[in-house]
């Protein structure tokens, strides 16, 4: 990927400049992705549900998700990332 400028922040919920987001598209993977229609389809998750009343979403990790290191990826991981990304926004920012 060739971008016409350095890359200067790497996390893209601090900040919404189109180089970082370009980046964490390449290499983080998300529960969920969107399609050319802007459809979600799994990326992370192998199934997902919503309850009737629309308020809560339940995921299922699909197998085989690890770290760098080969540490398997954990639903507790994944509430850790969107729970920093909601402080961040609730912040304002």
């Amino acid at each position: 990927m060739v971008k016409s400028s350095d890359l200067r922040v790497f996390d893209p919920i601090w900040t919404a400049t189109n180089i970082t987001a370009d980046h964490g598209a390449a290499i983080y993977d998300t529960l969920l992705s969107l399609d050319p229609n802007f459809m979600p389809r799994p990326q992370m998750v192998s199934k997902w549900s919503v309850s009737d009343d629309r308020k809560t979403c339940t995921f299922e990790l699909r197998d085989g998700l690890g770290w760098h290191d080969g540490t398997p990826v954990t639903a507790a991981d994944c509430v850790a990332s969107i729970l920093a990304g909601a402080k961040y926004i609730r912040a304002g920012n």
